[in-house]
This record gives structure tokens, sequence and C-alpha cells, in this order.
């Protein structure tokens, strides 16, 4: 009976262990469009675009098992507005996670970053550019032979999310 209560006391404890979820720890510095982009429209709001880390469940009742998608996400606003759920996915393969258009302005977004869990991307949209966040891992957006590292935003183990932003406003 001793031995009994033993090995349900340790799974028990191992279950409760397996339970604990990891938060968002850190916030990344702010991201902005790269540096050198031209205004990709005329459009007076600007997009965000979230390469999120890859979902890893099974979905049997898609046609296509073979395409990852990129992980939900959410943004908050600064003005009160309720945070914005971001359905991240698009209806062709090939396109990527979605593009969604914002005001220009300041947000936070969260997501789930690779090897990360739960982390805050401060974010800063321009009129008619792209932001982009990878979270995704294995981006670099440097050109060949460039070794222009500081004005990127990156993941503490040293992989590029995205362009830090040219300027943020106080009372961040």
């Amino acid at each position: 009976m001793k031995r009994f209560l033993f090995h349900v006391t340790l799974a028990t404890a191992a279950l409760a262990a397996g339970c604990v979820t990891r938060r968002s720890t850190f916030v990344l510095p702010p991201v902005g469009p790269a540096p050198a982009a031209a205004p990709a429209t005329a459009d007076h709001l600007g997009f965000l675009q979230v390469y999120a880390a890859f979902e890893v469940h099974a979905e049997f009742s898609r046609l296509d098992r073979t395409r990852r998608r990129h992980g939900d996400y959410r943004i908050e606003f600064d003005d009160g507005r309720p945070p914005m759920a971001i359905h991240n996915d698009t209806p062709s393969s090939g396109e990527g996670p979605a593009v969604y258009g914002l005001e220009p302005g300041t947000y936070r977004v969260f997501a789930r970053a690779n090897g990360y869990g739960l982390v805050t991307v401060p974010v800063e949209i321009e009129p008619g550019q792209v932001t982009e966040v990878h979270l995704e891992g294995g981006y670099d957006p440097r050109p060949p032979g460039t070794n222009d590292t500081a004005s990127l935003v990156r993941l503490p183990d040293g992989t590029p999310v995205g362009w830090a932003a040219p300027r943020m406003p106080t009372g961040r």
C-alpha cells in the first residue's frame, strides 16, 4: 500500500509540473518597417505581417496536410479599444501569414516565438509600409555579405525578429 501511495503521489506531482505554462517573460525592443523601404502604396494605412511560430497540431480536415500555418496573434491598442485577435492564415499555401492594415502608430503584438513561447513585440506602423515581425526562426533580412546587425531586433539567442523601429513616442 505504501508503494502504491508513493507512485500515486509521484504521478500527481509529475502531472502538476506538466501543467505549468510559460507566460510572456520578456518584451522585445520595438520593430518597424525596413529602413530603406519606400511606401508600398499611397494608402494612409500601414500594414503588419507577423510570422508567428508555426502551429504544431494536426488539422485532419484540411486538404493540404503538408502546409504549415503561422500561429494566430493578438494586437493591443493604446487608445482603450479592446485587444484584437488576428487569425493569421491566408487561403493559399504560398502567401505566408496574413497582412493586416492598421492606422499609423504604435501597437503591441502578443504572439508565440519559436522556442520562447509567448512574447510581446512593440511595433511601429508607418503609412504605406509593411512592418514584418519574424518569430518563426531562420529569418535574416540582410543582403549577403553585409554585417549590419545594429538595426535589427533580435531574440535572446540572436535570431533576428525584424528591423528596429526608427522612433518610438515617449511614454512607452
